[in-house]
């Protein structure tokens, strides 16, 4: 038997198990595939970790492709501009639309 991933888990079982032919394939099973592997596509489709900027707090760290992340400064510090937050998209090229300036102490 070989080792495959049938679930979310590490499983053994025969390659005609973990790989079944078109007429052994019932419903359920294809839509967890196909579920799968959408959620596999997008894997690709996200931009490095969210920059870190010292003295900072992001609410979130999700990195897709078209999410925004706000960056804000913890207190006692300001952003140069004196603003209370920066913005930072993921483009469709998986990279920042730039880098968020740091935070200064007030």
């Amino acid at each position: 038997m070989s080792t495959c991933i049938c679930t979310t888990h590490t499983q053994r079982h025969t390659p005609q198990m973990c790989c079944p032919t078109i007429d052994k394939l019932d419903v359920p099973l294809l839509i967890w595939l196909v579920k799968h592997m959408l959620c596999f596509a997008t894997l690709d489709e996200r931009c490095p970790p969210v920059p870190l900027v010292p003295h900072s707090h992001t609410e979130t760290h999700i990195t897709d492709v078209e999410f925004e992340v706000t960056i804000e400064c913890l207190p006692g510090y300001e952003f140069p501009n004196n603003a209370d937050n920066v913005t930072i998209r993921c483009t469709s090229a998986r990279s920042w639309d730039k880098q968020p300036p740091q935070c200064l102490s007030k």
